[in-house]
């Protein structure tokens, strides 16, 4: 597995199921609990419809360099978004209503396009 999504809240037919939202820094700190703990932070880019993270790890860094991996850096990218949300038609990021984290892995230097 190279990544996984990490759901705030759930959306089952057009409505959130069972919980709200939760506020970026209660998803960032849950982020953080994935990783281990000499990830560091080394960007943090936000744009209208989500913000972008890149965290980097020493111990993954070995755990990841296998050839048909490819990432011997050990970089972590994190997309928090508010998708889903039934007033957010326009995909607008809301820093107090993250709903999902998407962990994948880095790759150096990018932040593009949500």
């Amino acid at each position: 597995m190279l990544g996984y999504y990490i759901n705030f809240s759930n959306v089952l037919n057009g409505k959130e199921v069972p919980g709200p939202p939760i506020p970026r820094s209660a998803a960032l700190a849950l982020v953080v609990r994935e990783l281990p703990t000499d990830a560091a932070q080394v960007y943090d880019t936000k744009a209208a419809s989500c913000e972008q993270l890149q965290f980097k790890s020493a111990t993954l860094g070995p755990l990841l360099a296998d050839p048909q991996i490819g990432d011997g850096a050990g970089l972590v990218d994190v997309v928090l978004t508010s998708d889903g949300l039934r007033s957010n038609d326009s995909n607008t990021y809301y820093v107090d209503r993250v709903t999902t984290a998407n962990l994948s892995l880095g790759i150096p230097g990018d932040a593009g396009p949500c």
